[in-house]
């Protein structure tokens, strides 16, 4: 090796020791305390509130809908507002107080859907008695109430409610049968 070549490779590495030790005069950040500590409880995990059993209306998005769909609805994750129906949905629900009560369902008929279908009918039978057949001619948000035969709901009995959906929407890919976008079913009382 030159003297040259050797001159040159000693003045780099006295460099570096020098290029450290002027990194290591940054600022020292400020200390920062701890945050405070919190240790639960002994025991089992706190419960969560559970819904209650007897209720007149489900949401799509309750924790326990699950509990309540007898068939054809699909799943999704818990707590999102609404869930496809494929084409014949049902529920059971258990009230407390069924005087004076009408059906109810909200619902959404989406653009792509409905430019495939036409106009969109809902078969709804409750406890096997059909009740409406109401006809959706347009796409977006509906909902939809009736009155109920007297009699046809008895208190603290489950009751079954079954929709079909006429004409589903079949999608291209795999030829899944939809029929709506469904927020929520259940009974109310007139002017709820």
């Amino acid at each position: 090796m030159s003297a040259l070549r050797i001159a040159r490779t000693r003045s780099r590495l006295a460099v570096l020791p020098l290029a450290c030790l002027l990194a290591g005069c940054a600022r020292v950040p400020e200390p920062v305390s701890m945050p405070a500590q919190y240790t639960m409880p002994a025991g089992p995990e706190p419960a969560v509130a559970a819904l209650p059993a007897l209720r007149p209306m489900l949401s799509m998005a309750d924790a326990d809908i699950d509990d309540h769909v007898l068939r054809d609805v699909q799943r999704a994750e818990t707590g999102e507002p609404g869930r496809w129906t494929n084409e014949h949905p049902a529920f059971r629900l258990t009230l407390e107080d069924v005087e004076a009560m009408e059906f109810y369902i909200q619902f959404f008929l989406p653009e792509v859907t409905f430019q495939a279908t036409g106009p969109v009918r809902l078969a709804i039978t409750i406890n096997g008695t059909a009740v409406a057949t109401p006809e959706f001619r347009r796409e977006g948000g509906h909902e939809f109430r009736c009155a109920l035969p007297a009699g046809l709901l008895k208190r603290k009995e489950p009751v079954t409610v079954s929709i079909d959906v006429r004409p589903p929407y079949r999608k291209p890919d795999d030829g899944t049968r939809l029929g709506v976008l469904l927020f929520s079913v259940g009974f109310r009382k007139p002017g709820e």
